[in-house]
């Protein structure tokens, strides 16, 4: 289809056929179903599967994503592919969020993209439900940073850990954050587990994916919200040993941070939701141990 103006014509009728062009450059960020394409010239699908239309008309290439592909795209709030709309994802079969409470395999969605697990214990004659994250005991098998390249900073409404490792980490290790990879910190002492806090993956911080992928290094995370328990910083990044490094933030109202003092050897973890990698440090001691703050380099 092609349009012409024609000059000679009443500025009402010119002004109408503007409008009328403007309306066929209409799609952008929305539904495919709903673009209107002034003079397609031909569709291709790039060696990943990518699909591409030639819009001569409106002289500018458009690209199809498709909900699905288990990416997350611009418009979408998440992405799980196969899974998106069964017991198993709590992303919709249009990549929403499902809505908080909506059953899933072992629990519930939280309304941001996580199937949060619950556990049921019994005592006496009364039931209870608590949440499931970190478990009442550390994971074994983690790897421990380096002597005393692992701090630990609490207070002041503020969360900051800093590791380095042991041995090599590799970027496959960390899995996939923008997609499929969420991630646990989790904080033991003496008397068990005292916090725990996620960084789902997937998951869309305003216009933009929380999870960023640093190229071959590593993968970033940004969420000033703090959604859903305070983390707003994270940095993952692979490299041999004395290397790796791996940074966490929090602070706002959504930190559930411990009361302090706590209760010396503590163990700080960072563990993957969807496998058993985890790192992790030892503080047997501490700098500073108080009511207002816990301070404290990981064991030699």
């Amino acid at each position: 289809m092609r349009s012409y103006l024609d000059f000679e014509k009443p500025v009402a009728e010119i002004e109408a056929k503007i409008d009328e062009l403007r309306a066929l450059e209409t799609g952008d960020s929305g539904p495919a179903i709903a673009a209107e394409l002034n003079y397609p010239m031909g569709v291709a699908l790039d060696g990943a599967g990518n699909l591409f239309i030639a819009d001569f008309g409106n002289a500018r290439i458009r690209e199809v994503l498709f909900c699905g592909d288990s990416v997350v795209d611009a418009g979408e709030q998440c992405d799980d592919g196969a899974a998106n709309g069964t017991a198993a994802s709590c992303c919709t079969s249009t990549c929403t969020y499902q809505l908080p409470s909506t059953p899933c395999s072992g629990g519930s969605c939280d309304g941001s993209g996580v199937c949060v697990a619950t556990t049921t214990s019994t005592t006496d004659s009364t039931t209870t439900t608590t949440l499931a994250s970190c478990g009442p005991a550390p994971q074994a098998g983690c790897q421990p940073a380096a002597a005393m390249r692992a701090s630990r900073l609490l207070g002041n409404g503020k969360l900051s850990w800093r590791w380095a490792s042991s041995a090599r980490v590799a970027l496959n290790d960390f899995g996939s954050p923008p997609t499929t990879t969420g991630y646990l910190l989790c904080v033991y002492d003496r008397s068990g587990l005292r916090q725990g806090a996620q960084m789902p993956a997937g998951r869309r911080c305003g216009r933009r994916p929380c999870w960023k992928r640093l190229g071959a290094v590593g993968f970033k995370y940004g969420d000033e919200a703090g959604t859903p328990d305070g983390l707003t910083r994270a940095l993952l990044e692979a490299g041999g040993a004395g290397r790796g490094k791996i940074r966490v933030k929090g602070w706002g109202a959504n930190l559930r941070a411990p009361a302090l003092p706590l209760t010396t050897p503590v163990r700080v973890q960072l563990r993957r939701s969807d496998g058993s990698t985890c790192w992790e440090a030892t503080y047997s001691t501490a700098i500073r141990n108080d009511a207002t703050g816990f301070r404290a380099k990981s064991d030699r």
